[in-house]
């Protein structure tokens, strides 16, 4: 897993966050993880499916972004977006995955915890 921070023009950063088999050298970034992320105007993840979901080392990435960055969540304010490379019959795991993760955290930040399914319908 490699974070790789590209800069496509002069005013706008993004942040890519790639799951590749391997890298050269010359590509890896030398930014830590949450300076990346706070660098960044925009967020593009890409994922492989795997076994019907998103990697292992993908999700052990994304679980280490910080939720916040002093009052700043990392995402706060820049463009989003996530994709997936898989073909198949259960190719929208991956990307279903990945909302769903999102979700997880905003209600972990504005509750303090997950709610249970009866808690959400009432």
């Amino acid at each position: 897993m490699r974070l790789v921070a590209v800069e496509e023009t002069p005013s706008l950063k993004f942040t890519v966050l790639l799951e590749l088999i391997s890298m050269p050298n010359e590509f890896e970034s030398e930014l830590d993880d949450d300076q990346t992320f706070q660098w960044s105007h925009a967020h593009l993840w890409v994922s492989p499916e795997q076994r019907g979901n998103i990697t292992a080392v993908f999700k052990n990435q994304i679980d280490w972004i910080p939720l916040s960055l002093g009052s700043v969540r990392p995402t706060q304010g820049r463009t989003f977006a996530i994709a997936q490379v898989c073909g198949g019959t259960q190719r929208f795991n991956a990307m279903n995955f990945l909302t769903d993760r999102h979700s997880e955290r905003e209600e972990i930040m504005s509750n303090g915890r997950l709610l249970s399914q009866a808690e959400k319908f009432q």
